[in-house]
Formats: structure tokens, sequence, C-alpha cells
């Protein structure tokens, strides 16, 4: 039969009865089964007890017709629809349509109104709604009042993006929605992240509008444009940790991301507004692998942005990272005053770019999140280069971490693969097959436990924080220790990975994320020593520079082709140490006063180029001919023997 025509008398209207049916939880999908075994775990949008498969929840968004778990979905859809319809307007199931009296074309294709929703201040009134797609599957979405009034607004074509058919129109369709005589009432969150309900009561509100709370019996939460259920998810949770998570052991910088994944949900338990962490280094080290690990956790690695991305975006990518993760790849070189503005505005924790809702028309809202960022260079070198002062506060908030510290990159462990290369692109392999469960599964253990967990938050990550400060390259230095504001970011993500190993779901051991936290906290204290410096001369900031990374300058034998490790910052035979400039000018501050001293001095030797100090190696030595800064190692000397 043709949807757009109105069925015969002799056709039946098909109605869905209730009885025999079992409730199918499409809000809060369990995410561990009773035994607890984190291995089985699983993601579904709903569970029937008459689905003995679907008893250890599967992970997809399947909506095939002969799933019988989704015909019962359907049939409770329809038995629901049908009983709050409104006078004069009829189901007919078979050509997936709703109509109004004798009309031949029906109004729309079947969609139910869930709740009534509106926020705590009594204002932002809206409609969850539940609609059948194309494909048989059940989607829900939110109108707000003035939508249903007629102003223009984006909840209309998300409906119809999504597969919705309005077929008399919208104004038909809302119509049907304001005669809806009975819905529940429910509370209102205008962003993902933590909801307080008047009564004080905590819950947390994912993307896809599912609600983790400590209690099951509670007023229910609308999230206010919430994205498809299931979105972001593939794979399973035993998948991502065998295939995943079981290769971050052994390389602090991925265990560090792991954790910090997880530590967006405890921001606001510990009264810490946000934090974020900067890893910066050369190009092609494998800086944006870490960040698609971390986002791994939670939804598809795919999403990764941008930093060019969040000049214009920021308010919209802070709205989705409330309570969680913030990650943008590639601050650039030579940043853009638009670039400036959003890495401040992080800094104090605003969005930046276009506003994306009336409830907040300034953009003001201050917004909690954990950030992941990468660059070349130091955030703080990229602002002093365009004469920006540094803020305390985005000092404070976003720590800066050296990311080549290990053999191969920022890899220490390759767990049997003959290169960085392969290991990364294996594991970006593994991530697109499994992802977006760990986030669910640890906010489904810390809910239930959040009474507990917030008692002892506290003192946990003060005691975390001072370990942190006492670690022996800290506590025997002459340089001012880890500042407290750094040393309790970092807690915090060492308690969220501690957490998650005590829940059994990472496979680590015991004290691997609060070890892997320390090393990365001492990476970014030891950079910042560097940086801060108050050398004499320019030249005494040279000689630390050439003593610090005395072991990532290569010798050159004479007439013989070397390959260069990855970590290289520079090479040296009898005559000469040659610098590469990317990692000089990442590490050095006021570098063009350096070389302008050192060309003076005679100790830097040009490669006759036109407006250029640099030299290019012979291929006889090195096959790419990289550019590099040649300096004379015999007047160097001498100047230091001066000195």
């Amino acid at each position: 039969m043709c949807p757009m025509t109105k069925p015969s008398d002799s056709t039946s209207h098909q109605s869905a009865s209730s009885a025999g049916l079992t409730h199918c939880c499409h809000q809060v999908p369990e995410l561990l089964p009773d035994d607890g075994d984190p291995a089985a775990s699983r993601v579904s949008v709903g569970r029937s007890e008459d689905c003995e498969d679907d008893t250890r929840l599967r992970l997809t968004t399947d909506t095939r017709r002969d799933d019988p778990c989704q015909q019962n979905r359907l049939a409770e859809f329809f038995a629901e629809l049908e009983r709050g319809l409104p006078d004069d307007y009829v189901l007919d199931e078979a050509s997936r349509g709703i109509y109004f009296g004798n009309a031949e074309e029906p109004t729309c294709s079947p969609v139910r109104l869930v709740s009534r929703a509106r926020s705590a201040d009594r204002t932002g009134w809206m409609l969850e709604v539940e609609f059948l797609t194309p494909d048989d599957g059940l989607a829900r979405a939110t109108i707000s009042y003035s939508e249903l009034s007629g102003q223009a607004g984006g909840s209309v074509s998300q409906l119809i993006d999504r597969g919705f058919v309005a077929y008399g129109g919208m104004k038909k369709v809302m119509t049907l929605l304001r005669a809806w005589p009975e819905a529940g009432r429910a509370w209102r969150a205008d962003h993902p992240g933590w909801f307080t309900d008047p009564d004080g009561v905590m819950a947390f509100v994912t993307a896809d509008g599912a609600i983790y709370r400590h209690q099951s019996r509670q007023p229910a939460i609308v999230l206010s444009d919430p994205q498809p259920v299931g979105f972001g998810i593939s794979g399973s949770l035993a998948g991502w940790q065998a295939e995943v998570a079981a290769r971050a052991v052994g390389n602090p910088l991925l265990v560090f991301a792991i954790a910090t994944a997880l530590a967006g949900p405890l921001l606001h338990l510990s009264a810490i507004n946000s934090a974020g962490f900067n890893f910066y280094g050369l190009s092609g080290i494998g800086k944006s692998l870490l960040l698609r690990l971390a986002i791994s956790c939670g939804t598809n690695p795919a999403r990764l942005e941008s930093w060019t991305s969040a000049q214009s975006g920021l308010h919209r990518f802070s709205r989705a990272a409330q309570d969680g993760l913030l990650a943008l790849d590639a601050f650039p070189r030579d940043p853009e005053a638009r670039h400036l503005r959003a890495l401040l505005a992080i800094g104090e924790d605003l969005g930046a770019g276009r506003v994306l809702s009336s409830r907040d028309p300034d953009g003001g809202f201050r917004w909690r999140r954990m950030m992941l960022s990468t660059s070349e260079l130091p955030l703080a070198y990229c602002l002093r280069r365009k004469n920006k002062d540094v803020p305390h506060a985005l000092a404070a908030r976003i720590i800066e971490i050296p990311a080549d510290p290990g053999p191969y990159g920022l890899l220490h462990d390759l767990h049997g693969y003959e290169s960085g290369t392969r290991f990364a692109r294996d594991l970006d392999a593994a991530m697109e097959r499994h992802h977006g469960t760990l986030l669910r599964a640890f906010l489904d253990r810390l809910t239930r436990g959040l009474p507990a967990i917030r008692s002892a938050l506290s003192s946990d990550l003060h005691r975390i924080a001072r370990d942190i400060q006492a670690q022996p390259e800290q506590a025997g230095s002459e340089q001012t220790g880890l500042p407290t504001a750094v040393a309790e970011r970092c807690a915090l993500v060492a308690y969220a990975g501690e957490l998650a190993i005590s829940f059994g779901l990472l496979p680590w051991s015991k004290g691997t994320a609060d070890e892997a936290v320390r090393a990365v906290a001492s990476l970014g204290w030891q950079a910042a020593c560097s940086s801060s410096i108050n050398a004499n001369t320019p030249l005494d900031i040279l000689r630390d520079y050439l003593d610090q990374n005395a072991t990532r300058i290569v010798d050159l034998p004479p007439e013989q082709l070397i390959e260069t490790p990855q970590s290289t910052i520079g090479w040296q035979d009898e005559e000469h140490v040659y610098l590469l400039g990317d990692p000089l000018r990442r590490d050095v501050a006021e570098l063009d006063h350096l070389l302008d001293q050192l060309q003076a001095t005679e100790i830097l030797k040009p490669g006759g180029e036109a407006r250029s100090l640099q030299y290019k190696l012979p291929a006889s030595k090195i096959r790419s001919r990289p550019r590099s800064y040649r300096l004379d190692r015999s007047k160097l000397m001498d100047t230091e023997r001066s000195g």
C-alpha cells in the first residue's frame, strides 16, 4: 500500500496490543551484566526479557525488521502512540501513517509525544517526541515551544534529516502535537554533562540523551537537541580493551590520554572547572594519535576537530564536551587572531565563534571540560610571538607537555611491531572497529557508586597531588616545584584512570595510570623549568640547549650515509654542529636575536642561500638534505671556555 494513500474501509487500522509485551527501556542502557564482568559489557538502546540474547546488551543501533527485540520495541511504540492520539486522528501501521479524519493523505509518519519538559527556572519549555524512521527504527528529538508556535528553528530540519515525513507540511504536524492530550513531565537539560534537579539530585546526561544516575526512580530528564541514540558507538568494550587499551601499556602518554578522557565527569565533583594538556613537538611523531585514542573512549575517533574549526565553532564543541573531553588538533605555528581568541577563551572557560542558543545569547556560559590539544610549538610561545601576554588562568588550566620523550617519537613500547608507523596504523584500525564503549561503562559504575566516590574524592585528590609535587626530580631541584593548580589537574587524571582500573574497565594493573601521570607531569615540569631559565646571555641558552639534548644530536661519520632516528634534533662532525630549525625554535625563546648574535660572532655559518641563515646538509651525509643552523664547533668551544 502506498503510504500516500489512505487505506480503504475494508482495510482495518492495525493497532498493537500491549498484552504480553515487556518494557524496553530507552534512555539508560545497562552497561555491565549482573556479575559485573566488564569483558561482557555491551551497549544497546533497549532490553527485553523476551530476547535472551540481549541480556548482555549488544552494542548496536541495528533496526532490522526481523529482529524480535526490534519488533517488540515497534509494537510497544505503536501501542503507546495509539493510546495517546488526539481525537479524530488515526494510526495505520500498514501504511506507516497518521491520518486526520477522512483525509486521503496522511498527516505524517508515526510520531508520539513522550513528554513536556522545562528547565528548573520554569523556562525553556519543549516537547520530546519519538518517531519512526524509514527503516523502521525509532528515534527521539526535541521541539521547542517557540517552534511549535511557528517560529523558525533547527528542530524541524533535524527531524526531516533523520527520516521523519510530514506529508501535509510541518504546520499540520505541529497542530497534531499541540492537540496531544497526555504526556509525561520532565526536566530539560540544555547540554550534556551533570544535571542537578531542584531537589539537588544529580544525574549525568550523555550527548545522545542517555541518563546515568545513582537512583533509578527519579523524574525524567530530556536533553535538548540530542544526537541519535548509539551515535559514535562501534564494536564492543571487550574488543576495545583487548585491541586498544592493552597496547597503551608501557607507553605513558597513551595511558595518560585514556585516563584524561575519563576525567571529565570528575571535574564538577572535584570543584575543578577545567583542565587541559597541550602536547607539542615536531610533525609526524604521533601527537594526533594521542587525541584519537582519547576520543575513542567516548565516540568515533574520526571526529577529531582542528584548532582551525574551533575558531568559529568553539561554542558547539564546548557544549558537546561539557563535563567531558574537548580534543583540538594542530594549533598553527603562525596563528591568526581568531585562533588566539579561541585559545584565550578556553583559558577563561568560555566559548568562541557563533553562539548556538538563544538561551545563552551573549555566549557567556562558562564550560567545564577536559582539553587535549596538539601543536608544534608551545601555546605560550605562540602567544608571545604575537606580543600577547600569557594569562595566569591559561597557564594554570593548560599544561604544556613535550610529546617526543620516547625512542619512537612519543612511544616507548611497540608491543612487537617493527616500527612506530605500523603500531599507530594498527591502533587506528582497532579504534575504528571499537569505540564509544568505555566512557559509558565508566559513567554507569561512577553514578552507581556516586555517594562513596564524592565523599572520598577531595582527600584522595589532595594526597595524589601532594605525591606528584614530591617527586624526587622536583623535590631536589632549585626550581620552584609543580604549581598546586597544575598538580591537582594531573591528580584528577590519575584518579580517573585508577578508578577505571578498580572498576575492571581497563586491562591494566593497579598503579599504571598513576605512574603514567607522574611521568607526564615530570615532563611538563622539566619543560617549564628549561623554558624559564634566567640565563645571563643568549649563548648560555644555546649551551643549555645543547647539553639537554646531547643524546639527540647524532654523530656524522666521514663520507658515510646514515639513517636518522625520528627524535633527532641535529647532527655533529669534527667541525660543526647542525641544529634543525623546528625544535630549536620551539625550545629557545628569542631565537632570532640569538641567531643574530651567533652570526655576528661568526659562530653561525649560513649556507649561502639568499635571505636564509640555514645550511643544507649534503646528500652524501643525509639523503633528505635537511636544512639546519650550522655552528662552528671550535668557536663555540672557545666561547664556552671564555665564559
